[in-house]
């Protein structure tokens, strides 16, 4: 699942109130709750975008020294590896 189908389907952590009077502070709680929630589900989209940038730079700097991008992209290429590792963490 993607990280907004994440986020909109995150559980309810709460049972519903049994009173009238408890249903703001239910509602509060659960508030919090899925902020907090969605706060670490958009932090994990921030380090992958991270680790994106970082074999990104990796590819521009090895050509810019002359690497030719098939060796770049080899088998044991650390760099292909950096983006495989990336690429099967962000699918859903």
């Amino acid at each position: 699942m993607n990280m907004q189908g994440r986020i909109m389907n995150l559980p309810p952590g709460k049972d519903a109130p049994s009173s009238l009077s408890d249903r703001w502070n239910a509602y509060s709680i659960g508030h919090r709750e899925a902020r907090h929630a969605a706060a670490e589900i958009a932090s994990e989209g921030d380090a992958l975008i991270a680790e994106m940038l970082e074999v990104l730079e990796a590819v521009v700097i090895s050509l810019r020294m002359g690497a030719p991008a098939g060796a770049i992209l080899a088998e044991d290429s650390p760099i292909r590896q950096g983006m495989i590792a990336i690429i099967a963490k962000a699918k859903p």
